[in-house]
């Protein structure tokens, strides 16, 4: 007899013949990881549809699964790596000379505090990128558009009234 725990292939088989084995589906944020138990005649132990080679004893196969972790890749900032759906990452955006954190930008759905430069993020289950992202200061000698700027964007910068008899 083969039993088939986790899956479907179950029944009485002559020795020597093939038969075909599939893992049941997974749960969500779950993958299939391998088949365990009397796998010395499995084709493909990694392999969620395989066959089986049906030997004198009975056998008895448990398809196993296991955790999908996804990737988070933060730039500039630390907190990269691949982690469980629903888990708490700390992400963190380095203090630079001359600069001031401005925001997190990119996938910031799950970043619980945007504008702050040590905050987390509850993973969700896509590859996420967020993006640490800084102003930079901008001086304006004769008139307004001076502060801080975040980089790359457009500042408008206007010039003081002439003074009298001057351009």
């Amino acid at each position: 007899t083969l039993a088939v725990e986790s899956g479907n292939g179950d029944g009485w088989y002559t020795n020597g013949s093939p038969v075909a084995i599939s893992a049941d589906a997974s749960a969500r944020h779950y993958e299939f990881d391998r088949w365990t138990g009397d796998t010395n005649r499995v084709a493909n132990v990694f392999s969620a549809i395989t066959t089986l080679t049906m030997p004198f004893t009975n056998v008895v196969l448990t398809a196993t699964y296991k955790p999908i972790f996804y990737p988070l890749t933060v730039v500039n900032g630390s907190g990269s790596g691949e982690y469980l759906y629903r888990s708490t990452v700390e992400i963190t955006a380095p203090q630079l000379t001359g600069k001031q954190f401005y925001r997190w930008t990119g996938d910031v759905e799950a970043v619980a505090s945007p504008a702050s430069s040590a905050t987390t993020l509850t993973m969700p289950d896509v590859p996420t990128v967020v993006v640490a992202t800084y102003s930079v200061p901008l001086t304006v000698n004769d008139g307004s558009g001076s502060g801080w700027h975040p980089e790359g964007s457009a500042v408008t910068v206007t010039a003081d009234p002439d003074p009298l008899y001057m351009e």
